[in-house]
């Protein structure tokens, strides 16, 4: 499991040191402008939506918690400065990115082509293995899935 943390955490710097969030900017010369800027401001700006349990969600007392938490935090921590954690609704993540008032997105967001035309994603983080169980394949007809598991 620690094996599996360190080498998240070194492709999602790496991911950074890239540059992935400055995709359709213009910036000055640097080898790895999101990474210079992190490092000068001494923060990391991460975009969550708070609202995907198990992964992020809100406390009574309005902080947000969860694995997507626990993921950044780890991130800033590697990179030695400090987590500047910030609520995005889910639809202004991507917006908030380009726009360079975040530096990455953690939030439980899946690869699909049109947001990787927008953003570059390091890759799964984390993988669920949920599925639709039935116990009469007739019913999974009905639901109109083609991939179902089923117990007869």
């Amino acid at each position: 499991m620690k094996k599996a943390r360190g080498l998240f955490v070194v492709l999602m710097i790496a991911c950074l040191l890239a540059g992935c969030g400055e995709m359709n900017q213009t910036t000055k010369a640097s080898s790895s402008p999101v990474m210079d800027r992190i490092v000068s401001r001494g923060e990391l700006r991460v975009g969550v939506s708070g609202d995907m349990p198990p992964m992020n969600l809100l406390t009574q007392e309005d902080k947000v918690i969860g694995m997507d938490v626990d993921v950044a935090t780890m991130i800033a921590e590697a990179m030695g400065v400090k987590l500047n954690l910030q609520r995005i609704d889910f639809g202004g993540l991507l917006p908030a990115l380009e726009s360079g008032s975040i530096d990455m997105i953690v939030s439980n967001m899946t690869m699909t082509p049109d947001r990787n035309l927008k953003a570059a994603f390091v890759g799964p983080y984390f993988t669920s293995g949920k599925a639709f169980l039935t116990k009469r394949s007739s019913i999974a007809q009905l639901l109109f899935f083609d991939h179902f598991y089923t117990m007869d």
